[in-house]
């Protein structure tokens, strides 16, 4: 048995900031549906807090504070970085840090990288995320016969969504210089786009950026790995 009940909503979290006046339209419109279906889920759950876990869905405390619920929020994202410019992408994640300092009773910071965005910081706290136990008892040597990676070819691996802003073609692009050095170096990136069109098309680019730089037997692009702590068991260097 689990903690408690779970109750599943449809709802769209902000998984990009608007880039334009008609997608800006389009997510104030999605908010505005979103509230309504978690102020009609708190009043039917009537909870002594809600919490929720990134700054990107603000529909949840915003039906919080409207339901005069407490409300605590979690933030693991930073904004303002990797917007090439984009000036109204940066003023959505100002706008959004502002939001989320107004609503919430108390934030939850991963980092004091990711608290030093906040204008309120009375109201954050960082609390780091725990590592644990089972990410040390992984199976290296069956990761590396799986993917077919000798047991002493130096590894390089990445763990998470494929998606642009995790940067995993920036480890691409730099295994050229690795394999200078190291020639039996080998490059494991573990993870899945995000089912949309954005993180599959970033997928495709990054296949075929393997391609173009000619490195489909150094580089494996794992898909989802279901062990883990295999991959971190055996990886020399584990990239973030």
């Amino acid at each position: 048995g689990g903690a408690g009940d779970v109750a599943s909503r449809e709802y769209e979290a902000l998984t990009t900031l608007p880039s334009g006046p008609l997608s800006l339209l389009s997510e104030a419109r999605q908010l505005a549906r979103d509230v309504r279906t978690f102020r009609a889920l708190i009043r039917e759950r009537q909870p002594d807090v809600v919490l929720s876990v990134t700054t990107m869905l603000p529909a949840v405390p915003l039906a919080a504070r409207l339901e005069r619920v407490p409300v605590v929020v979690y933030c693991g994202e930073l904004f303002g970085r990797g917007h090439r410019g984009a000036v109204l992408r940066a003023f959505a994640g100002r706008r959004l840090l502002r939001l989320t300092s107004r609503l919430a009773d108390s934030i939850i910071a991963c980092s004091h990288t990711v608290a030093a965005q906040f204008p309120r910081p009375d109201k954050v706290r960082t609390v780091y995320p725990p590592v644990d136990d089972r990410y040390a008892r992984g199976d290296g040597h069956r990761l590396r016969e799986s993917f077919g990676i000798q047991p002493n070819a130096p590894l390089l691996a990445s763990v998470g969504y494929l998606t642009e802003g995790r940067g995993q073609d920036v480890l691409v692009r730099a295994m050229p210089r690795v394999l200078e050095r190291f020639g039996d170096a080998r490059c494991l990136i573990a993870g899945g786009p995000f089912p949309r069109p954005q993180d599959l098309a970033y997928r495709e680019r990054l296949l075929a950026l393997v391609r173009d730089l000619g490195l489909e037997g150094a580089v494996t692009v794992a898909g989802h790995v279901e062990q883990i702590a295999d991959v971190y068991a055996a990886a020399d260097v584990v990239v973030n």
